[in-house]
Order: C-alpha cells, then sequence, then structure tokens
C-alpha cells in the first residue's frame, strides 16, 4: 500500500484498504490526545 501498487487483496468494508480501493484516502492519527478533559478542573486547585 505504501508504494501505491495495484492491490488485489479482499478487505473488509470501513478498512484503510477498503477506502483506498474505492478512491479515497485514509488519514491515520500520528499522536493521540488521551487528555481525561472531564477531570482537569478538578486538578487545577492542586497546585494552589
Amino acid at each position: 500500500w505504501i508504494k501505491g501498487g495495484d492491490q488485489r487483496a479482499i478487505c473488509a468494508a470501513g478498512t484503510d484498504a477498503a477506502v483506498n480501493l474505492d478512491g479515497y484516502i485514509s488519514v491515520t492519527p500520528m499522536r493521540a490526545d488521551l487528555t481525561d478533559h472531564a477531570i482537569m478542573d478538578s486538578l487545577k486547585g492542586i497546585n494552589s
């Protein structure tokens, strides 16, 4: 896939390979935001 060559594999619907074969691009995030935003307010008072 990285070379852009012809792909003839059977792909499950919704996978990156399947959407590529349908003429779309797929984007993979290189860094995920794992911050627990719901708890951030309660942590603000720790250093006060």
